[in-house]
């Protein structure tokens, strides 16, 4: 729906490869088809430099790494996410989810809510 109220920069294929990469975060999605339409930013060149501090989502991710680094359990919980062990509390579990961090009905489930946050996580915190 966004892609057409954009006037369709993306074809269908370019709307699945920019859903996985962003999961489907409001702001994201937004922010990203903004920059192709008035910018005219490729999908190719978002997907490039996605994940970098000084890329279009930059601020984002820096905020909620920000937010990560300020609690060592949810730091934590993170990093056995992205190690695919999933030793998380329920709670931590909880809080990752209610924040858009990660998705999953368990924490036994728990994974990364897009490949933008696995990404740019996976650099910084593994």
């Amino acid at each position: 729906e966004l892609n057409l109220r954009y006037g369709s920069p993306l074809d269908e294929h370019g709307v699945a490869s920019y859903f996985e990469l962003v999961g489907g975060h409001p702001y994201l999605v937004q922010r990203g088809l903004f920059e192709m339409t008035n910018h005219q930013v490729a999908l190719k060149a978002i997907e490039d430099q996605a994940d970098q501090d000084e890329g279009i989502f930059g601020d984002h991710l820096q905020r909620m790494l920000l937010s990560l680094e300020r609690d060592a359990g949810l730091s934590d919980a993170v990093r056995s996410i992205l190690q695919g062990q999933h030793e998380i509390t329920t709670a931590d579990f909880y809080r990752l989810r209610s924040a858009g961090v990660i998705t999953g009905d368990a924490p036994s489930g728990a994974r990364l809510r897009c490949e933008l946050y696995a990404r740019y996580l996976k650099k910084r915190l593994l």
